[in-house]
């Protein structure tokens, strides 16, 4: 059942935002379609700059740091699109074209290849919980897997398809603090809620995306989801049943537009979007 009646008004989430971080370009502290967003514990943050094929540091006042690729800077990604941090402080990026996790401290210096016992098609959401555990979305695989600490394959959700507990070139999954999983099964336009086992639970619907621009997922301090919808370019929450609870943003350049917002994520109550066409990040508050 789609629980979604008696939706609240349009732009009815009370946001505001804090900072805008980067702008359109190549050099430091700009962006080429950024599409990760990782926040430190001491504040910083890192933002994988996809178009412009590496990594970029900013302390927490929004200063550029430095910038980082695959070893000494002759190496490029090919295209880092998801990034996570362990509890020990390594950040692990995705390289989606190659299918590939590499992991760095937190000064950029490279740690070697995190290499999982299965492989990767084009994944374009990926995640980890507070125990160490990885979530990836196998966006071209259309399946859902998650690692244990080790990167090897603890359990395989879904398979190609629209009927529930199926998935179509899924865009984003996290796992949250009691072990359910939310998955962004975006080309069908929905959400789809499984069990720690991976069993389905429930389906509401958002606003369809292609795998590419899709919509992203994380969980609030208190629990409930925000989904990003980069066809309306806004910011939806829901309710842990999948009751709309408002919505943020509009079509555009200003503060508080977007245009195709993909990644989100927490830093306390502070939410940062990846603001991907527009080629920014944006830093909201609640007000």
């Amino acid at each position: 059942a789609n629980p979604q009646s008696g939706q609240p008004p349009a732009g009815s989430l009370p946001l505001t935002v804090a900072r805008l971080l980067g702008s359109e370009g190549e050099g430091p502290g700009q962006f080429q379609q950024p599409r990760a967003i990782v926040v430190g514990k001491n504040g910083r943050v890192y933002v994988a700059d996809t178009g412009n094929r590496r990594v970029q540091a900013f302390d927490a006042e929004g200063r550029y740091l430095f910038a980082f690729d695959l070893s000494d800077g002759t190496n490029k990604f090919a295209e880092p699109f998801g990034m996570v941090m362990t509890s020990k402080s390594e950040l692990i990026v995705m390289d989606a074209d190659e299918g590939r996790m590499y992991r760095f401290d937190v000064e950029g210096r490279p740690l070697g290849a995190l290499d999982s016992t299965t492989k990767f098609y084009k994944p374009r959401g990926f995640s980890i919980d507070k125990n160490d555990n990885f979530y990836v979305a196998d966006t071209g695989g259309s399946r859902i897997i998650k690692l244990d600490k080790d990167a090897a394959v603890a359990m395989v959700i879904g398979e190609r398809g629209k009927d529930p507990g199926q998935v179509d070139q899924p865009c984003d999954v996290i796992g949250d603090p009691t072990g359910e999983v939310w998955v962004s099964d975006c080309v069908n336009g929905r959400i789809q809620l499984f069990s720690p086992d991976g069993a389905f639970k429930l389906q509401f619907s958002i606003p369809a995306s292609d795998p590419l621009n899709g919509s992203r997922l994380a969980l609030s301090p208190d629990q409930t989801l925000y989904v990003t919808s980069p066809p309306t370019h806004r910011i939806l929450k829901f309710s842990r049943t999948g009751q709309p609870l408002g919505d943020f943003g509009s079509e555009g350049r200003d503060a508080g537009q977007f245009r195709l917002p993909t990644n989100i994520t927490f830093s306390g109550t502070s939410i940062w979007v990846a603001d991907t066409a527009n080629g920014r990040i944006q830093k909201l508050q609640p007000r």
